[in-house]
């Protein structure tokens, strides 16, 4: 792509003294010719897809966008990839958080016994069994943490206690589908 000195060399108005409006004129031509060649160049590349929302569906996709602060289709394309590549996408922060809660206990536990060893200048087989016990239950904690998420019922308990407002939300969601 020719560059805008190129541009304005190549038209002639690098040689003489032009007119600011000249120039003016001459960088809004190169501004144009640059943006299609690029749009050009970017349609090869990129495939652009339309999809299409509810006023629910949208809300409940700016929501989360919002939350991860990226834009909808942005979210839309994480999302879908997360799923095909086989990623878990955590959304619960409650559920995050006793996680991080449980894994710096554990830490310290593990911190307390390596002082013990230190300071005893050895290991028992007592000390190998408990370590190993933590493990284990850090092992489980975490397993069935990921594996048995929230339940519905809890979840929108928790989240209605949290913000109020989402009941209004959640009744217009269902209204449709009352008399079904």
């Amino acid at each position: 792509m020719e560059t805008l000195y190129q541009y304005l060399n190549r038209m002639g108005l690098l040689d003489r003294e032009a007119i600011v409006a000249e120039l003016t004129m001459a960088k809004r031509e190169h501004r144009k010719i640059y943006q299609k060649s690029y749009q050009k160049e970017y349609r090869k590349k990129n495939i652009r897809k339309d999809s299409y929302y509810t006023q629910l569906e949208h809300l409940r996709l700016s929501t989360v966008a919002k939350k991860y602060k990226m834009s909808v289709p942005r979210l839309c394309k994480v999302l879908a990839f997360a799923y095909l590549d086989g990623y878990y996408v955590l959304a619960d922060d409650k559920q995050v958080h006793q996680l991080e809660l449980y894994l710096r206990g554990v830490t310290n536990n593990i911190n307390q016994l390596t002082r013990y060893i230190h300071q005893r200048k050895g290991l028992s087989f007592n000390d190998i069994l408990t370590f190993r016990e933590q493990i284990n239950e850090m092992e489980d904690h975490i397993s069935t943490s990921l594996r048995h998420p929230v339940n519905l019922q809890e979840y929108l308990e928790n989240q209605i206690q949290q913000t109020p407002e989402i009941i209004s939300v959640l009744q217009h969601i269902i209204e449709p589908h009352k008399h079904q």
